[in-house]
């Protein structure tokens, strides 16, 4: 098949759902389709860019042109390239500094065909969860009305997004979502134990250079002011003296400004505690496998939607969820997919359970092969000698 992704930015690094893209088009390819991305509002660009990467063509229209122009431009794009499958993989924020989806997009949506159109949501709206700010609510309430819109006139063939709750709270707006699991940003890394275990002690302060006498723990990624971290940590100096250890804690990646907070607490407690900042892949890969346990920085409701959880999975690193505070107002949580890897601090109330948690650690393995086998699937294959629609022609000059 010919498949055109479509996503905001393909900065690498820079752009969650741009490397998640990036990725998913690669591995598409491995398995012999031939595949396309444009990203639409990139704003690391300042022209269009365009390159070909291991038989990948990548498209940057940057988001200084005008929105009339990039509309034109990705017609021209998807006329040539002609593809059977047209996939967005997409999040209002990537599109709109206030996560409102841009006029010129749901004006193009209207355009859509009805078949062929194949929608991955990233994100809803904010203010959708009880207890959630008057300001948050009606900021929540301008995305929603911009996003449902944009979906209910696009009308893709194929619907989906990553977690139970998003899938519950798409249902009560009549729109049925099926569930596609995540992979991680991490590519794995071989290593040998000397290689891990250098790498985290490198960021360790001086007292915690003996390796075997500590238990860490390790999180990465923006973590937000919802999580309050004295249960955990509580649980965290528990566990570690009675496995007869110290507990450690390293924050890797761009923490924002609770790092600090987080840091400082733990800090307070007398458990040592540090900061890698951004680090290249590699080194996150060897640090996700040397730790004891991951803290995912998502509530339970979300951690399907979380890349960290993800690439902690990958890399077989037990994760331990301390949020369980979100909730849709009137709408009770699906059932969660159950990975023995994931556990909300809740349940690892006694040292049999977390035992058990402690014993899932399981060789790392990339989730990307499942989750494109699970894409793949989702979208009819065209028969053998079928002309290719084209999906960006006036409707009288359209294949049947």
């Amino acid at each position: 098949m010919k498949l055109l992704f479509i996503c905001s930015s393909l900065e690498p690094g820079r752009d969650g759902v741009g490397d998640y893209t990036r990725c998913l088009a690669a591995a598409c390819i491995e398995r012999g389709h031939e595949c396309a991305v444009v990203a639409l509002h990139d704003r690391h660009v300042s022209s269009t860019q365009r390159e070909t990467q291991a038989g990948l063509e990548l498209i940057r229209l940057s988001s200084r042109a005008e929105w009339s122009d990039r509309i034109t431009r990705l017609r021209a794009e998807a006329a040539r390239f002609n593809p059977h499958w047209i996939s967005w993989q997409f999040v209002s924020y990537g599109y709109h500094p206030k996560g409102r989806v841009p006029t010129a997009l749901i004006d193009f949506a209207a355009s859509f065909p009805d078949r062929h159109q194949h929608l991955m949501l990233h994100e809803l709206w904010i203010g959708l969860a009880a207890g959630e700010s008057l300001t948050s609510r009606l900021a929540g309430w301008r995305q929603r009305g911009r996003l449902l819109e944009f979906v209910r006139l696009m009308r893709p063939l194929r619907f989906h997004t990553s977690n139970a709750a998003y899938q519950a709270a798409l249902n009560r707006e009549g729109l049925k979502a099926q569930l596609l699991e995540l992979f991680g940003n991490i590519a794995i890394c071989p290593s040998s134990p000397l290689e891990r275990n250098a790498a985290l002690m490198r960021f360790l302060p001086p007292e915690a250079k003996r390796r075997d006498a500590f238990f860490i723990a390790l999180t990465f990624g923006t973590l937000h002011r919802q999580w309050q971290p004295g249960a955990t940590f509580a649980w965290l100096e528990a566990t570690a003296k009675r496995r007869g250890l110290k507990p450690a804690l390293l924050i890797s990646g761009r923490a924002g400004a609770h790092g600090a907070e987080v840091l400082a607490a733990a800090r307070r407690r007398g458990i040592v505690a540090a900061e890698s900042g951004e680090q290249d892949n590699r080194t996150i890969s060897l640090l996700l496998q040397a730790a004891d346990i991951g803290i995912a920085p998502h509530p339970w409701a979300l951690i399907g939607k979380s890349g960290v959880a993800a690439a902690m999975r990958e890399h077989g690193l037990p994760v331990v969820v301390p949020r369980d505070d979100w909730r849709i107002p009137h709408c009770p949580l699906p059932p969660m997919p159950h990975d023995g890897l994931l556990a909300r601090l809740q349940d690892l109330d006694s040292p049999a359970a977390v035992d058990r948690w402690l014993a899932a650690r399981r060789t790392p393995a990339s989730l990307l092969p499942s989750v494109v086998d699970s894409f793949l699937a989702s979208l009819p294959t065209p028969l053998p000698n079928a002309p290719v629609t084209s999906l960006f022609a006036p409707p009288d000059r359209q294949v049947a």
